[in-house]
């Protein structure tokens, strides 16, 4: 009795890799695009801090595609690590490694706010972003 024909028979080489790799990634219960979108493994936490504090909100993106920034009650802080027109702030961390931690040093009332850690998207990935808020508490003046 002669086996019946592959349907596999004359694929290439590359189909079947990629079959395999999909069969792999499913048999570890993720599929391929959870691997590939971008999105936070640590995100900022809301802060109180006193004026003239320092404060610092962490920010790590795994899978980044889209460039990442910071935002303070909406308007957007830009892309440099230091930013422009606010010599207090700058971003710190390896951006190669989606680090993009907000430093602020000696906050002021000014600095009061929600802050968004942003990053945009890609033709194919979505734009991601988490929030928290730098709560600034003033000198109490005595009687």
């Amino acid at each position: 009795m002669t086996p019946a024909p592959s349907s596999w028979a004359g694929r290439s080489p590359r189909a079947l890799a990629s079959v395999v790799v999909l069969l792999a990634l499913a048999a570890q219960g993720r599929t391929e695009d959870e691997d590939t979108t971008q999105r936070f493994s640590v995100t900022p936490e809301s802060v109180e801090v006193k004026e003239g504090d320092d404060v610092f909100l962490r920010c790590i993106v795994v899978n980044q595609q889209g460039n990442a920034q910071w935002t303070k009650d909406g308007f957007a802080l830009g892309f440099e690590r230091h930013v422009p027109g606010y010599p207090r702030y700058r971003y710190a961390g390896d951006p190669s490694k989606g680090e993009h931690h907000l430093v602020i040093k000696g906050v002021t009332l000014q600095d009061d706010g929600e802050y968004q850690c942003q990053v945009g998207p890609t033709i194919t990935i979505k734009p991601i972003w988490v929030a928290a808020n730098v709560t600034v508490m003033g000198e109490c003046a005595g009687p």
